[in-house]
């Protein structure tokens, strides 16, 4: 980018987003030998926070959301690697689009 004409100082525009999901998971656990399928449903609040670096550019949104999914797990012994996928769906006034979430997991059985 060339330096700005005499005078004239440049500016870079920031911005930043989070988002943070809270809420309560359930499903039902469908064991067949090491594989454990369990389809789940996840409902809470999703918090949406952004800032567009403009003096009163910052947005707080607050979305009811719900998630189906479902959970694939192996287990290998005492420890289990697997993965979930779920579509999350927000609902409220101007909502975002739906959208796909997907994790994986590695833990330890007690």
């Amino acid at each position: 980018m060339p330096p700005p004409p005499a005078g004239q100082t440049q500016v870079q525009a920031q911005q930043w987003r989070s988002a943070l999901l809270y809420g309560f998971e359930a499903g039902y656990n469908f064991k067949f030998s090491l594989v454990t399928i369990r389809p789940q449903l996840g409902l809470g609040n999703f918090h949406l926070s952004a800032w567009y670096g403009a003096p009163g550019g910052g947005v707080i949104s607050n979305y009811f959301y719900a998630e189906p999914g479902v959970v694939g797990l192996v287990s290998l012994g005492m420890f289990f690697v697997g993965a979930d996928v779920g579509v999350l769906l927000l609902s409220g006034p101007d909502s975002p689009e739906t959208g796909l979430t997907v994790h994986g997991q590695v833990g330890v059985t007690f």
